[in-house]
């Protein structure tokens, strides 16, 4: 729907790694404008935070796609992979999460004695 479209489009102008690098990026930043906008539909406010959390997200796919062309025969085990992918994905899930957290903070009327929400606001330290 976005990365064929824009590739081949880019690729009359640029090389097609370059033009493949900006159809990914491309996806990623329609997947942050259509989570943006639910955001807005939502809470009636933009706040960013889904459009950097998918620039993060892309741009970490585009510096694995480099570093894996510089270091062809580097092998990296499934486990380290799994261990960097979940590290970086806990470190950048704040800014896909947090209206969600501001949301949930101001309306007590939806706390659950348990759920995965609760655990999430206790495990950032968000008292409610």
């Amino acid at each position: 729907m976005i990365f064929k479209p824009t590739s081949i489009f880019l690729r009359h102008y640029l090389p097609k790694s370059v033009s493949y690098s900006i159809s990914s990026m491309c996806v990623f930043l329609f997947s942050g404008i259509v989570h943006e906008y639910m955001d807005y539909i939502t809470f009636n406010k933009i706040s960013g935070n889904p459009m950097k959390f998918f620039f993060l997200q892309g741009f970490a796919v585009l510096i694995e796609h480099i570093f894996k062309q510089i270091f062809p025969r580097l092998y990296i085990p499934k486990f380290i992979g799994f261990i960097f992918t979940f590290l970086f994905n806990g470190i950048t899930v704040g800014y896909f999460l947090k209206p969600w957290i501001v949301y949930l903070k101001k309306n007590p009327t939806l706390k659950l004695k348990y759920s995965f929400v609760k655990i999430l606001l206790i495990h950032l330290h968000i008292k409610m």
